[in-house]
């Protein structure tokens, strides 16, 4: 017999479990990761995309902790530069390269598919050990903030 929820959030909608799906992208990412053979510049795209999702996620579910509705963060869409912003006046303490990072985001995934699908031409992106460096920041924090650690 399915329970009715009486919550307005699904399990899913609340900060800790925005939070578990960004951890979940992130492990598919070190997997991944730990088990690519081409080292050919482009084609870590798929570990590329699992990271900024994670980290977007991360984000995300700070900003549900501080009071934003699900339909708050479905208008800020992928957009890393509000994200950036928010997150810093909200009080989330980012290390100068994860500033870096999260910029570069913001020029290159303007909008959530630049990892997805090919891209020609020259472009900047972060390395995968600075976006593993700036998740594992973020998942402290944000993770101390919603007090899962």
């Amino acid at each position: 017999m399915n329970k009715k929820n009486d919550s307005s959030q699904t399990k899913d909608e609340t900060p800790k479990g925005i939070f578990n799906y960004a951890i979940s992208y992130r492990n598919a990412a070190q997997i991944l990761t730990s088990q690519w053979n081409i080292k050919i510049n482009g084609h870590h795209a798929p570990i590329y995309f699992l990271y900024t999702h994670s980290i977007e996620l991360l984000l995300k579910s700070f900003f549900r902790k501080n009071g934003s509705s699900m339909d708050d963060l479905k208008k800020m869409s992928h957009d890393f530069g509000k994200m950036t912003e928010k997150a810093k006046s909200q009080g989330l303490d980012l290390h100068d390269e994860d500033e870096d990072v999260l910029n570069v985001l913001a020029t290159r995934n303007t909008n959530g598919f630049d990892f997805r699908y090919i891209k020609t031409g020259p472009f900047t992106r972060p390395t995968l050990e600075a976006l593993e460096r700036t998740y594992k920041n973020l998942e402290e924090q944000i993770g101390n903030f919603l007090e899962i650690k």
